[in-house]
């Protein structure tokens, strides 16, 4: 597959799942704005460093340029499990690094992601099965709004919001 067939798939997601069903409150707005970027990390093993060298470029954009992006990994073939602990690994490597530091929100995408309904925080990760094992970086102050726009729900209750 290449990276650009890997992009379409996960705009697919996006805009026949995502966003009809109103599941996150930016990810339509971002994506109409031009402030949602995709890239592909071409490695077939989890690999920190090449995956946060990924994610300074791919967050390099300023503010007023980019509010969130998905970095996919679409030859990796980890399960959930091992994928969400790479995440882990990659957030505490990329998080002091980052411009600005502290700047951004990650999270893991899997398609084998869980359904486990035990809590509204747990059942978010099954929402979160992408095409391709991803990560999701979104700056803090896109979430903060969120927060601010939807009354203080937590970042993980993604239902549309009224402003």
């Amino acid at each position: 597959m290449t990276p650009e067939e890997a992009v379409a798939r996960y705009d697919r997601y996006l805009t026949d799942f995502l966003e009809p069903l109103n599941i996150c409150p930016w990810a339509r707005r971002a994506r109409e704005s031009g402030r949602l970027a995709r890239a592909v990390c071409d490695v077939t093993e989890l690999d920190v460093p090449a995956a946060v060298a990924s994610l300074l470029t791919l967050t390099a954009p300023p503010p007023e340029v980019l509010d969130v992006a998905v970095l996919i990994f679409p030859a990796v073939t980890a399960e959930w499990t091992p994928f969400n602990r790479f995440v882990a690994r990659v957030r505490d490597a990329f998080t002091p690094i980052s411009v600005p530091v502290r700047g951004f929100y990650l999270v893991a995408m899997h398609p084998d992601a869980p359904l486990d309904l035990t809590t509204a925080d747990r059942a978010v990760a099954f929402m979160r099965r992408t095409p391709h094992p991803s990560i999701q970086v979104a700056r803090t102050g896109v979430i903060e709004d969120a927060r601010r726009v939807g009354g203080g729900r937590r970042r993980q209750d993604c239902r549309p919001h009224k402003r």
